[in-house]
């Protein structure tokens, strides 16, 4: 195939301790073989600048950023200066939360989380994004706890999992749990965004009016 029209979607090349080797826009992925033009190279362009075993970074609009591991397979001339690179992904390794996303404070809204073995109780939402939320409860719950929740939107219910991140004790039997999404799909999380922005545009609305009267 010709390599003169490369998508845009931008990755990094990384070291597995994550410092960057370079950038690289995709072209082709056959399986789990990934075809990159490379860009910011460093001066001495070569693939000896390759380690076997390398980081894949990809900034996702809807998953955060994604980190695969990759086997260096090759490099080849493209057009021009550019050199092309095959990797061969391993698997996923870390996903981070986009910390841009938007969070837009609760008040006086409480939810059913669903736990293992059917246990069940409902808990106040602190505030909400589209890849995590806080919610407090005089419940204690372990890091890296896991449960599901309903969340009801104007059109539809969305079905969501979470994992507890981190405890901050708030005083006698009460904490607050910041929690993360998990295994949402893009037009989920797309959802929620669109439904989080809402929220906010409407608190920015009624704190004007507030003022104004």
């Amino acid at each position: 195939m010709a390599f003169t029209a490369y998508t845009k979607k931008d990755f990094k090349v990384m070291t597995l301790d994550k410092k960057l080797i370079c950038s690289a826009q995709i072209i082709k992925k056959d399986n789990d073989e990934w075809h990159f033009v490379l860009t910011s190279l460093p001066n001495l362009v070569t693939e000896k600048i390759f380690p076997q075993e390398v980081l894949i970074m990809h900034s996702s609009e809807t998953k955060g950023l994604l980190y695969y591991q990759a086997f260096f397979i090759k490099c080849d001339k493209a057009e021009g200066k550019k050199l092309k690179a095959i990797f061969q992904i391993t698997g996923l390794l870390e996903q981070v939360q986009r910390r841009s996303d938007i969070k837009v404070q609760l008040t006086g809204v409480s939810i059913p989380i669903q736990l293992k073995k059917n246990k069940e109780f409902e808990v106040n939402l602190c505030n909400i994004s589209a890849g995590g939320m806080l919610i407090s409860t005089q419940h204690i719950l372990p890091i890296g706890q896991t449960f599901s929740f309903s969340y009801d939107l104007p059109t539809e219910t969305l079905e969501i999992n979470a994992e507890i991140l981190r405890i901050e004790p708030m005083g006698i039997n009460a904490f607050q749990y910041g929690c993360k999404f998990y295994n949402m799909t893009d037009e989920q999380m797309g959802t929620l965004r669109k439904h989080v922005f809402q929220l906010q545009l409407e608190h920015r609305d009624k704190y004007a009016d507030s003022y104004a009267s």
